[in-house]
C-alpha cells in the first residue's frame, strides 16, 4: 500500500476521522479585496485568483477557495461549516453593532464572502492610482465598505502607500484627510511595506511548510523584524528561483535579512513617521484652529501669527523634493501636547507587515 494512500481511513471511529479532518482546516487566512476596473463595474466574488477578468475581479487571492479537506468526506465539509462563522456581507446585514453592511455598487450577484468572523485578515489591494488610466471611469470608493468587513475580521490590511510610503516617499496614492475616518481607533491594521510572490507549483507550496500545512493560506504577513521567518521564507524562494531570475527579490532578501539591523532601524524611523502623518490628517479632518496648529508644528522660522498652511505640507516628500520649510516641516508635531497625545491614544494599531504571496503561475 503507497504511503500516501490510506483506504481504512472510513473505517475509523467517527471522532477519530474527525479529528483527523480538524487538522487540515486552514489556518487564517488573508483575503485581498480589488476595486472593479471595468466601464459596467462588474464583480466576481472568485475563489480562484485567476477566475474572471483581472480588472473586474473583486477577491483576488484564491484564499477564497474551499478547503480541501470539504472535498473528502462527510466529517470535513461539517468541520469547516461548524469551526467558524462565515461573514455573509449583503446589502442591509448587520454585524454585532447594529451596523448594516453598505451597498456595494459594483456587485452583480451578493454572494457571500468567505471571510471566518473575527478570524481572517482582509486586506485592502486599492489605491488612487487604481483611478487610472483616465479613460476608464473612476472606481466606487472601496473604503466603506472596507470598513465594515474590516470591523468583523481577525484584523485588516492595507499597503503603506495608502497611508504613508516605506520607500518611495510621498505619492498621489495617499488616502485623504476625509477618509481617516474609515480606521476605526484602536483596530489592527497591518501595513503592507513590501509584497514578495514565490513561484512554486500548488503541490510544492503543500510541501513547503510557509503557506500553510496543505498550503491553503496562500498569502503569509510577516513581522519584517521577525528576521528568522523572512529567511526562512527566503530559502523556500531560493529553491524554487535563482537570485539572477528575480534580482528585485534577491536585493529585498539581502536588505531584510544580510542587513537586518539597518533594515529594523529604517521600520522604526517608518513608524515614527506614520505617527507625524497621522496628526497630519487629523490636525486636517478636525479643522484644528491656527492658533492650536501652531502649538501643535512648532517652528522657530515661522513669523509670529503666520498661519500653518497643512493642506499644502505634506510632512514627508518625496526623494529629491525642495525642502522649502515653507512647505515641508520635517520637524514633527509636538508630542507633549495634549491634543497630540489624546490622538495618537486614539490611533489605530498600524503594525508594519511584508506579504508573501504564493503564485502557482510560471509568470
Amino acid at each position: 500500500m503507497s504511503a500516501n494512500r490510506f483506504p481504512k481511513f472510513p473505517d475509523l471511529p467517527a471522532e477519530l476521522r474527525r479529528m483527523i479532518c480538524s487538522f487540515c482546516i486552514p489556518g487564517r487566512r488573508v483575503y485581498e479585496m480589488h476595486t472593479a476596473m471595468l466601464e459596467h463595474h462588474d464583480n466576481v466574488l472568485g475563489g480562484s485568483a485567476y477566475e474572471g477578468d483581472n480588472g473586474s475581479t473583486l477577491w483576488w487571492s484564491w484564499s477564497g477557495r474551499f478547503p480541501v479537506i470539504s472535498h473528502v468526506c462527510r466529517e470535513g465539509r461539517e468541520l469547516v461549516l461548524e469551526s467558524h462563522v462565515y461573514i455573509t456581507a449583503e446589502a442591509g446585514k448587520l454585524d454585532d453593532d447594529g451596523v448594516p453592511c453598505p451597498e456595494w455598487e459594483t456587485w452583480n450577484e451578493c454572494l457571500p464572502v468567505r471571510l471566518r468572523k473575527g478570524f481572517d485578515v482582509v486586506h485592502l489591494h486599492w489605491t488612487r492610482e487604481y483611478y487610472y488610466p483616465i479613460y476608464l471611469p473612476g472606481p466606487p470608493n472601496p473604503l466603506l465598505y472596507f470598513q465594515w468587513l474590516a470591523n468583523q475580521a481577525a484584523a485588516a490590511s492595507v499597503s503603506a502607500e495608502l497611508l504613508h510610503a516605506f520607500d518611495s516617499g510621498t505619492t498621489s496614492s495617499r488616502i485623504t484627510p476625509e477618509e481617516v475616518k474609515y480606521f476605526s481607533p484602536y483596530k489592527l491594521y497591518y501595513v503592507v511595506l513590501t509584497i514578495v510572490e514565490i513561484h512554486m507549483t500548488y503541490y510544492e507550496a503543500a510541501h513547503a511548510g510557509v503557506f500553510g500545512r496543505l498550503g491553503e493560506e496562500p498569502i503569509q504577513l510577516v513581522d519584517p523584524r521577525d528576521t528568522t521567518a523572512v529567511a526562512r521564507l527566503r530559502d523556500v524562494w531560493r529553491r524554487h528561483r535563482l537570485p539572477s531570475e528575480e534580482p528585485e527579490h534577491a536585493e529585498f532578501f539581502s536588505r531584510a535579512v544580510d542587513s537586518a539591523e539597518a533594515y529594523c532601524a529604517r521600520i522604526e524611523q517608518w513608524r515614527q513617521e506614520l505617527e507625524t502623518v497621522w496628526i497630519w490628517y487629523k490636525c486636517q479632518e478636525l479643522r484644528v484652529p491656527n492658533e492650536t496648529l501652531s502649538e501643535i508644528w512648532p517652528d522657530p522660522n515661522r513669523p509670529a501669527g503666520h498661519p500653518v498652511h497643512l493642506a499644502f505640507a505634506f510632512p514627508f516628500r518625496r526623494p529629491g523634493a525642495p525642502t522649502s520649510s515653507a512647505l515641508y516641516n520635517r520637524r514633527g508635531p509636538n508630542k507633549e501636547h495634549p491634543w497630540v497625545q489624546a490622538q495618537l491614544a486614539l490611533m489605530p494599531r498600524f503594525e508594519p507587515a511584508l506579504m508573501f504571496r504564493h503564485c502557482a503561475r510560471m509568470c
